[in-house]
């Protein structure tokens, strides 16, 4: 059966107004109660890292076993929120969020709104993903940035152009980094 245009616009404002919930759902999940433990000892570990000047940083990172990009990321954000519990993890709150909405991007490119809907639903939701995008560590980064390199692998391969090549490369570091 054929949509009429008022049915189709109806269910694009459904659909976006879905999206909406799921990203304040999201939200609240991950940005409510940051402090809700004391710093564990990675967590001290990156907030310790991420203090001083960049290349002492980069040096205590590089003797380390993951990638610089999450500290970088606190040390910019340190003196601009604080070193508090709640301002250590908010970048990764916000990285969880971006994961959720990124997700829904690639739903809807591999499978369509409602398939794209439910996966950032699941994810939005998943205990484990909250879990991970409100500690101070670089778990909600590389879960953003993995996403986001698999949104631009897809768009590449479905239209390749200047704009998601320089993502894909963009992207794809970041995640590495």
């Amino acid at each position: 059966m054929l949509q009429t245009t008022g049915e189709s616009r109806s269910m694009t404002i459904a659909g976006s107004l879905l999206l909406v919930v799921v990203i304040v759902a999201a939200a609240a999940l991950r940005l409510t109660d940051l402090d809700r433990t004391s710093i564990w000892y990675d967590e001290a570990v990156s907030w310790s890292q991420s203090n001083g000047t960049l290349s002492a940083l980069l040096a205590s990172v590089a003797s380390d076993n993951y990638p610089p990009l999450h500290n970088i990321i606190l040390w910019l954000t340190i003196p601009v929120i604080g070193d508090s519990e709640t301002a250590l993890r908010l970048p990764s709150a916000v990285l969880g969020v971006a994961a959720v909405l990124l997700t829904y991007l690639v739903g809807k490119e591999l499978a369509g709104r409602v398939p794209g809907l439910t996966a950032a639903a699941l994810l939005a939701l998943s205990p484990f993903h909250i879990w991970y995008s409100t500690e101070a560590r670089m778990y909600a980064l590389q879960a953003a940035f993995g996403v986001l390199y698999l949104l631009a692998t897809l768009k590449v391969l479905k239209a390749p152009s200047a704009l998601w090549l320089t993502l894909l490369a963009v992207s794809g570091a970041l995640f590495l980094y």
